[in-house]
C-alpha cells in the first residue's frame, strides 16, 4: 500500500539513488546487507544492474534502465525532478571503464540540486544514518533538514568567535 506521496505505507518519505561501478557491486551488496535495518525503510532507485544486486539482498528496489541504456541518466533526471533525496554513487576510482556511469554528471546534477551524494561506503553510511536520525525511524517524520539547502539557504556551523565564545552563524 502506498501513501499519498507515492512511498511505500510506513516508509520514511525518502527515496535513495544508488549506483555502482561494475567492480564495487559486491561491496554494495556488503553495504546493503549490513545497513538492511535502515534501507528497507527508504525507498530505492537504481539502474538495472544495481538493482538487481540489491534484490538479491532482498530489498525492494525501483529498477530503471541498464546503466548501458542510460539508468544512470534517467537517475540524474530523477535527481533534476526533486524525486531523490540522496544518491549513493559507489564508483572505483582506480579503474575507469568505458560505458560505466560517469561520476562527474551524477555530481554536477546533486550539486545544482543540493542533494547529497556519497560516492564512498562511509559516506553513505553517514548519509543514511543523518536521514534516519533526522526522519527519527519508527516515529512521525519530522521537517527535512536538507530543505534547508534545497532552497538555496546557506546554514553555518557554530563557530568559535575570535575570542574564544561561541557564537551562532546562521544566514537565510
Amino acid at each position: 500500500m502506498k501513501e499519498p506521496s507515492g512511498h511505500p505505507a510506513g516508509t520514511l518519505r525518502v527515496t535513495v539513488g544508488i549506483l555502482a561501478h561494475d567492480a564495487k557491486k559486491d561491496e554494495v551488496c556488503l553495504f546493503a546487507r549490513a545497513q538492511r535495518h535502515l534501507l528497507d525503510r527508504v525507498c530505492l532507485m537504481a539502474p538495472e544492474d544495481t538493482a538487481m544486486a540489491l534484490e538479491e539482498v532482498g530489498l525492494e528496489v525501483e529498477m530503471l534502465l541498464s546503466g548501458s541504456r542510460g539508468g544512470d541518466l534517467q537517475l540524474g533526471a530523477a535527481v533534476v525532478e526533486g524525486r531523490v533525496d540522496a544518491v549513493i554513487f559507489i564508483q572505483d576510482p582506480l579503474v575507469p571503464l568505458a560505458g560505466e556511469p560517469d561520476i562527474g554528471a551524477m555530481m554536477k546534477v546533486c550539486d545544482l540540486e543540493r542533494i547529497p551524494i556519497a560516492t564512498n561506503l562511509a559516506t553513505a553510511e553517514i548519509v543514511l544514518h543523518r536521514l534516519a536520525d533526522v526522519r527519527r525511524i519508527g516515529d512521525q517524520p519530522v521537517d527535512d533538514p536538507f530543505d534547508a539547502y534545497r532552497s538555496g539557504r546557506v546554514i553555518r556551523l557554530n563557530r568559535p568567535a575570535r575570542d574564544g565564545s561561541r557564537r551562532s552563524r546562521m544566514k537565510r
